[in-house]
């Protein structure tokens, strides 16, 4: 049981790795919205295409860490990894976006909303895991979900009629979700962190059989079943005969006649002689005893009637 356990942790350990790769996903582009919409917001010198050429280099960075992880780690053993295929994807875009830097200066408020998109759903992902935890923190992120999502539509989209209402409101987007992105996360790390505390608990006061078994648990001794009674038979017959034969106030115990004088002794019986066994002519006191025995057993018990021999 000990090393089914012990599979077990290393198997939910590789698993916890390679879902931590969507943990640092998320966290590197909360701290990029975050630092974008900062920047914009609050150094007015700062441009967008400079903004641009640090996103492209970031992604760039990012493929090769996650490339080199793969390999380090031999995360190629594990088929639910894919940190280089990620890793690919990222220093392909990086590459392309700077090539392309001009065309995305062009379109960056498309590229913030694609961003808000994104963050939009990883936030959406931990409002339905503490709901299903029965959290009430998923109200919270449900209004971050929810405004990060309308957000980036209508910079998708495009609204002007909306987004030219307040100056800047797409560096307020890209800032205030980067911050309801981390919040969020914090949440529901906190959150499912005590929830498996809980269930782990309950699971260890609800089922003892981990517990171990000592030698002092075992008993030395098994001890002995009790002896079964014998089968009644015509031992206990003649003796409630002879209880009913005596009077009232009196008991006379008979001892017990063996299994080889059973069958004679109950044809003579029904005859009305009285039987001598082999041998016993020097005590005819103890032969006279048996009969009556047998007598009173054949009287009291309900005996199917025998024919003599002669009669036959």
């Amino acid at each position: 049981m000990k090393n089914n356990m012990e599979k077990e942790d290393r198997r939910k350990g590789n698993r916890g790795k390679a879902g931590a790769n969507g943990v640092i996903t998320q966290i590197i582009l909360s701290l990029i919205s975050t630092g974008v919409g900062a920047l914009l917001l609050f150094l007015p010198g700062v441009q967008t295409i400079q903004l641009c050429y640090i996103f492209c280099g970031g992604m760039i960075g990012a493929g090769v860490v996650l490339i080199a992880r793969f390999f380090i780690t031999k995360a190629f053993s594990r088929l639910y990894d894919y940190s280089f295929s990620l890793g690919i994807f990222c220093l392909i875009l990086g590459i392309c976006g700077i090539l392309r830097i001009t065309v995305i200066d062009s379109h960056f408020q498309l590229t913030c909303g694609f961003l808000l998109l994104l963050l939009g759903i990883l936030i959406l992902q931990g409002m339905v895991q503490l709901n299903a935890v029965d959290n009430l923190f998923w109200i919270l992120l449900m209004i971050f979900t929810t405004v990060t999502l309308v957000a980036s539509v209508l910079l998708i989209l495009d609204v002007q009629a909306v987004i030219g209402l307040i100056p800047g409101l797409t560096y307020w987007l890209l800032f205030g979700a980067g911050i309801a992105s981390l919040l969020s996360l914090l949440i529901v790390a906190l959150s499912l962190f005590l929830y498996r505390r809980k269930q782990k608990k309950a699971e260890e006061e609800g089922i003892p059989e981990n517990e171990e078994i000592t030698e002092e648990a075992v008993p030395e001794e098994i001890p002995a079943l009790p002896e079964e009674e014998p089968a009644a038979g015509i031992e206990q017959l003649a003796g409630f005969a002879q209880q009913e034969s005596v009077p009232t106030g009196e008991t006379q115990i008979y001892p017990p006649i063996s299994a080889a004088a059973e069958k004679p002794a109950v044809q003579a019986a029904a005859e009305g002689a009285t039987y001598e066994p082999a041998g016993a002519a020097e005590d005819t006191s103890i032969t006279n005893e048996l009969s009556g025995i047998i007598k009173a057993a054949v009287n009291t018990a309900d005996l199917p009637d025998i024919v003599p021999p002669e009669d036959l």
